[in-house]
């Protein structure tokens, strides 16, 4: 079995070989991409192995009340290699692809990821995956994996193609109203929708195809499922990626995990309820990784991703800045901001030579857009180091993912109360208050009480007439400030730090959305937090990738949350 694979029994393991010879110990590394970015070779390395995975297409849904449902849909194509010749100091650009938005009646086909160099690098483009299909008996697109067929009356939908070497196709659905197709995975074709039984009952949509598992980052992670299709009024819906969780793929009506590659669930569609639309299908991710035969105290290894350290001979300790995924913006008139993610720094931090350290990277929490269960911006993922033998932490704490945004005036426990995160989500409009704002991790938190790692969100506007705006989100080095009238709150702003030789601040928090003619959105925190949309245009921003930044709060129309954006986690050799 190829290295970079492993079945669905294997147990979570180090992928690089770890051996002492005579010239001491070789190591390896791998560095994880959630966002576009560079890498240069570094000194010493002339072969790489990689793992691309493109974005996975939006789910569909039916636009026509009781004419049948979306499918699911189709994962992005992934590609991997083994020992592929680079040349120390060359720069190789990473383009990681977006995943692809749900929508009534189609979904939209993921972006492509791919590893670019000047020749003989080759050219290696992983395919964003296909849409799935409305209903009324709609046709998947194509892509890395195919997407679901729709399923409608009188009339079955076929799958979209999946491209050969990269994934799958999308399963068909079955005649008439009875169940719509699964999205392709990178492993297996989705499952089309299913026959009726004997006595002439439908037996449901179709699952997702299975993805595929890489070893390559430290752990056995699941990426590529295809989304599973919508249940009409007669079925049961599909789950995605065959039904196995690991790889994170939409379930029918749920959107499938940022870098995961997979395909977003399919949605019942007009009426049920009313403006249901597809799932949103997850962003890719980049993977590579080197033999580290010697290392340099001093070297830095920046980790956009999740990857792999393997401590190497001549090193210690390391220093270090962790800093998680921002959380989401909430919705409505006024939403409020994300929280920036958690942010841990710390010195001479002890590792041993030969022993393989998993690092985690958290990706942004979801801000609120239409057809999402919760209008509130949704957690970013935490941020940590593990040792892969023992599975225990090696940072004192993990950075834990920023809070989401609260949303307008709808009750408790939901509504405009921000979430606790790392920094906490601004609550918003029509907020009771300062028992409304998410908290932050620090001594005497009623969330988390324990070393500082933000602030708590700003109140959202308590006047339940005028609708002021949502309050800002906290950030790493402040609270998220308060809505005034007319003012949506800014986020709080982040925390600098210089391990990389040069200050940067990270974890900004969001900035609140704005209600009424007029008024303004809240700017985002240094540091990343995006800016909240202002009223009428209502345009929020997402907060910056790499820097863990808090999403901006929806304003007043179309009052669309945004992303929060991933974290990072930066390492210093030391002797």
């Amino acid at each position: 079995m190829p290295p970079i694979f492993a079945s669905f029994s294997s147990s979570i393991k180090s992928y690089g070989l770890v051996r002492s010879l005579a010239q001491g110990v070789l190591t390896r590394i791998t560095q994880g991409f959630n966002f576009s970015s560079t890498w240069t070779v570094p000194t010493g390395v002339t072969a790489i192995d990689y793992v691309v995975v493109a974005g996975g297409g939006g789910g569909g849904a039916s636009s026509t009340p009781g004419t049948g449902s979306g499918g699911g849909g189709g994962a992005g194509g992934v590609l991997t290699g083994t020992s592929l010749s680079v040349t120390p100091g060359q720069t190789v650009t990473v383009a990681v692809g977006a995943g692809g938005p749900g929508g009534n009646p189609t979904g939209t086909n993921g972006g492509n990821s791919s590893l670019t160099a000047p020749a003989p690098f080759p050219a290696l483009t992983a395919i964003g995956g296909g849409y799935g299909a409305g209903g009324n008996g709609g046709t998947g697109n194509s892509g890395g994996s195919g997407g679901g067929g729709g399923c409608g009356p009188g009339s079955a939908g076929t799958g979209g193609a999946g491209t050969p070497g990269q994934g799958f196709g999308g399963g068909n659905s079955w005649s008439g109203q009875r169940g719509s197709g699964g999205g392709g995975g990178a492993g297996g074709a989705g499952q089309p929708g299913l026959a009726d039984d004997a006595s002439g009952r439908p037996n449901g949509s179709g699952n997702g195809g299975i993805g595929i598992f890489s070893t390559l980052s430290g752990s056995n992670i699941g990426y590529a499922g295809g989304g599973g299709a919508a249940a009409s009024q007669f079925t049961t819906g599909g789950y995605g990626g065959g039904g196995n969780p690991l790889f994170r793929a939409g379930d029918y009506n749920t959107a499938a995990a940022n870098n995961s590659g997979s395909g977003g669930g399919g949605a019942l569609g007009a009426g049920y309820p009313a403006n249901d639309v597809g799932k949103n299908g997850g962003s890719g991710i980049v993977l590579i990784s080197w033999r580290l035969d010697n290392a340099t105290p001093g070297t830095i290894l920046t980790f956009a991703g999740s990857g792999l350290l393997t401590g190497p001979p001549g090193i210690s300790s390391i220093d270090y800045l962790i800093v998680a995924g921002g959380g989401g913006g909430g919705a409505g008139f006024s939403g409020g901001g994300g929280g920036g993610g958690g942010f841990l720094t710390g010195t001479n931090l002890a590792v041993s030579t030969g022993s393989s350290y998993a690092i985690i990277v958290g990706g942004g929490g979801n801000g609120w857009s239409p057809g999402q269960p919760s209008t509130r911006g949704a957690n970013g993922s935490n941020s940590g180091i593990f040792n892969t033998a023992s599975g225990a932490l090696l940072t004192p704490a993990w950075a834990v993912g920023g809070g989401g945004g609260g949303d307008t005036g709808s009750p408790a426990p939901a509504g405009p109360f921000g979430l606790p995160g790392g920094s906490g989500g601004g609550s918003g409009s029509k907020s009771p208050g300062a028992a409304s704002v998410g908290r932050g991790v620090y001594p005497g938190s009623s969330f988390i009480n324990a070393a500082r790692q933000g602030y708590d969100g700003g109140i959202g506007g308590t006047d339940n007439n005028s609708w002021d705006g949502g309050g800002g989100g906290g950030g790493s080095n402040e609270t998220g400030l308060n809505a005034a009238p007319g003012q949506a709150g800014r986020g709080g702003n982040g925390a600098n730090n210089s391990i990389t030789g040069s200050s940067t601040a990270y974890a900004g928090g969001g900035g609140g959305g704005a209600a009424n003619a007029g008024g303004s959105g809240g700017k985002g925190g240094v540091g990343g937090g995006g800016a909240g949309g202002n009223a009428g245009s209502g345009n929020s921003v997402a907060g910056t990738a790499g820097l863990g930044g808090g999403g901006g709060g929806g304003g007043q129309s179309p009052g669309t949350g945004s992303n929060g954006g991933s974290g990072i986690v930066i390492i210093k050799l030391n002797a």
